[in-house]
């Protein structure tokens, strides 16, 4: 799970945009999440964290 979770982020930051997958990955990643952030009313937390 750590692997599936890392690969994306640490893929995307080392090659660049020569792999895009791993910036598509990632992205989805990050907007899947935005739902579970609506749900418990944490989006003004997480804006406040990721500053």
């Amino acid at each position: 799970m750590t692997l599936t979770y890392l690969a994306p982020p640490v893929l995307a930051a080392a090659g660049g945009m020569r792999l895009w997958p791993a910036w598509l990955a990632w992205a989805a990643m990050a907007l899947a999440y935005v739902p579970m952030l609506r749900e418990y009313r944490q989006l003004r937390g997480w804006r406040r964290c990721c500053r």
